[in-house]
């Protein structure tokens, strides 16, 4: 009796030995998911820092953004690898695509102040001779120049090239569909200093100076500034294509210290928006959707911005790409949480995710639409 009294103690004293280990287990398990929780700006960070040390990309200027506060805000790495010289806080990047978001924000602007009306026609304001089509030249409005469903490509001969006179093609009727393009955008730039009757450079510069943007440009060309060099993975590709004359699809010169006040301006102004029916946050045209476990996610675009529509909220995001330096941003106006960040490496947009998902959460849909080599493929090949 004794020595089953003794063995039934053993293995009593025994269960609850193994019943601690695994409470001490689950405690430190949750302890490491809270820890990874609270550590969300430190996550991307970390991110931003091993695709620079693992040479993925060269350099990399990001900012986060969580409940409208501008919070971490770095540049890490080198601005030429042939030199050696790295950058710093004020390093410029070329912001590539991310320059069509700050003249969307000036058409809104001359909009609100009774401008124009974004179902005119273009052309009874500005010359549309080099489109093809006499009847698209007669029906394409704003609404359709800044949603990117004017049917016009997204580039036609030397985009370089601020004289071309090349024609331009219709691919379908203006608001039925579509289609990515930055000739649009160099349409609809044109239009707001005719109908403002002042250039671009003053334009933007007046907004840039009201939010604080102290080093950011539409004229690269003349600006004194130190700017990064483009890269071919972490090669040295080319120096920044510093243009003459402001380009409504690409030539913005920023960092993500400067970018940021552009989101969190433009951020506010949707939150209102959205309970508003401010017209620039609204999706003008969807592209695609898909469902998975019951939950629908769509892609589309706004005045301005793409659109990802989850369950809950939409999340407004823009992509850029230079080749050599690509860059992308996102923010959602429900949360006031937002990311910004500019490359000078060919490789940038391939990780939208991962620098994202800490503030964010998932928006793969998005960033596997516009990667550029796709994704996979790409990561596959550089063993991330």
């Amino acid at each position: 009796m004794k020595r089953n009294l003794k063995t039934i103690a053993r293995r009593s004293a025994g269960v609850l030995a193994m019943f601690a280990l695994l409470v001490g287990a689950y405690l430190i398990f949750e302890l490491q998911n809270l820890q990874a929780e609270s550590a969300g700006r430190r996550s991307t960070e970390a991110v931003a820092v091993e695709l620079v040390e693992r040479e993925l990309l060269p350099s990399i200027s990001f900012a986060v953004i969580e409940n409208g506060q501008i919070g971490d805000v770095q540049t890490v790495g080198i601005a030429d690898s042939a030199t050696g010289e790295r950058v710093t806080g004020d390093t410029l990047y070329e912001a590539a695509s991310l320059t069509k978001p700050v003249v969307a924000e000036l058409a809104r602007r001359l909009y609100n102040q009774g401008l124009f009306d974004l179902d005119e026609a273009v052309s009874d304001t500005i010359s549309l001779d080099r489109i093809s089509s006499q009847v698209a030249r007669e029906r394409i409005t704003p609404r359709h120049l800044l949603s990117h469903s004017s049917g016009l490509p997204n580039w036609s001969g030397d985009n370089r090239n601020p004289a071309r006179t090349d024609v331009l093609d219709v691919r379908f009727e203006p608001g039925s569909a579509f289609q990515y393009s930055g000739e649009g955008y160099g349409i609809l730039l044109t239009f707001l200093e005719a109908k403002s009757g002042r250039t671009a450079d003053t334009l933007a510069g007046e907004l840039f100076r009201e939010l604080g943007m102290a080093n950011s440009t539409l004229v690269g060309r003349g600006h004194r500034g130190h700017f990064a060099r483009g890269h071919w993975g972490v090669s040295p590709d080319r120096q920044p294509w510093k243009t003459p004359a402001p380009v409504a699809a690409y030539s913005l010169f920023t960092n993500a210290n400067d970018y940021a006040r552009f989101i969190q301006y433009v951020m506010r102004n949707h939150a209102t928006g959205l309970t508003s029916g401010d017209p620039f946050s609204a999706v003008h045209i969807n592209i695609d959707s898909a469902t998975t476990d019951q939950n629908t996610e769509t892609l589309g675009w706004s005045l301005g911005w793409g659109t990802l529509q989850q369950k809950d909220r939409t999340i407004y995001f823009q992509w850029g790409d230079n080749g050599a330096f690509r860059s992308f941003a996102a923010f959602d106006p429900k949360t006031g949480n937002a990311i910004v960040y500019f490359t000078n490496g060919s490789f940038g947009t391939l990780f939208a995710d991962e620098l994202a998902e800490p503030v964010l959460g998932d928006i793969s849909m998005a960033s596997s639409w516009f990667a550029s080599p796709p994704k996979e493929i790409a990561r596959t090949w550089l063993r991330y």
